[in-house]
């Protein structure tokens, strides 16, 4: 890995907390960054960080030497954080409007934000990044300084744990010319597939819990069927629809491109019944 002349000085949000820890180790002896400043709660603020965080300390390796004596600062003295870093991670634990409020504050300040936090994915003009993936998002950040009023500073955060495993598999699988598909369960909200609408070829909208045959329809599925369509809109997408499709349930699902049967097609003549639900 590159090595830069100087390392960048880097501010830990939530310094205190797992998250935080997390990225302290890894930013341990990392060859462009070093972390120099860590904010967490008033609680904390003014102790080292050692006497601070030793006792809860959930890494399985040893706290770096270099963050122990590093005096923690009130995560809301943003003036005096800011101006000490050339960029934050933040890892905060607050409410959502909260977070916001604080990292719109440290971007306004012209230091740039990179948040593990869920409070900005659904702000419009704050890109959510798996770098490999789709950074031409950046290209976004235009728009959000013209909003934040600011030149340098800027916000970008990254998706949950379970998209950035699953996203990299859609770009492998694409480069053999293989379809993506993507399912969702009764209790997802169907707007949880919009990051990847431009990845995707199917969408199996699961219309029982998974887990086992033969349960029941559950009725509200056309409802999402329809909010699917509106949110696909032109996309090239196919809906399909898995869990109690019978010869009756299946006019609840019409607006629906593929079908799939297993109980009722298996429990009697499946020629007949395949059939039925054409």
């Amino acid at each position: 890995m590159k090595t830069l002349e100087k390392k960048l000085r880097v501010g830990i949000l939530g310094g205190t907390g797992m998250v935080g820890q997390r990225f302290i180790s890894l930013l341990a002896d990392h060859p462009w960054f070093e972390v120099t400043t860590i904010a967490a709660s008033s609680r904390s603020a003014g102790r080292r960080y050692e006497d601070v965080a030793i006792n809860r300390w959930k890494m399985t390796d040893e706290m770096p030497e270099n963050v122990k004596d590093i005096i923690v600062l009130d995560v809301n003295d943003i003036e005096k954080v800011s101006g000490s870093v050339d960029f934050v991670f933040s890892a905060v634990d607050m409410s959502k409007d909260e977070i916001k409020a604080v990292e719109e504050a440290y971007a306004r300040t012209e230091t740039p934000v990179v948040s593990n936090n869920s409070a900005h994915r659904w702000t419009p003009d704050v890109p959510m990044i798996i770098p490999e993936i789709n950074s031409a998002h950046l290209d976004v950040i235009p728009s959000q300084r013209e909003r934040l009023g600011t030149k340098k500073g800027f916000i970008v955060t990254k998706p949950n744990c379970s998209i950035q495993s699953y996203v990299p598999i859609f770009e492998a699988i694409k480069e053999y010319g293989i379809k993506v598909g993507l399912a969702i369960k009764p209790s997802t909200d169907v707007r949880f597939i919009e990051p990847f609408l431009d990845d995707i070829d199917l969408v199996l909208l699961m219309s029982v819990e998974p887990g086992y045959g033969g349960q029941k329809f559950i009725p509200t599925t056309n409802l999402r069927i329809k909010e699917l369509k509106e949110l696909i809109k032109d996309k090239n997408i196919l809906i399909s629809v898995d869990g109690g499709i019978d010869n009756i349930t299946k006019s609840m699902v019409e607006e629906a491109d593929i079908l799939v049967s297993g109980s009722y097609i298996l429990k009697g003549n499946y020629e007949e019944r395949i059939e039925t639900l054409k």
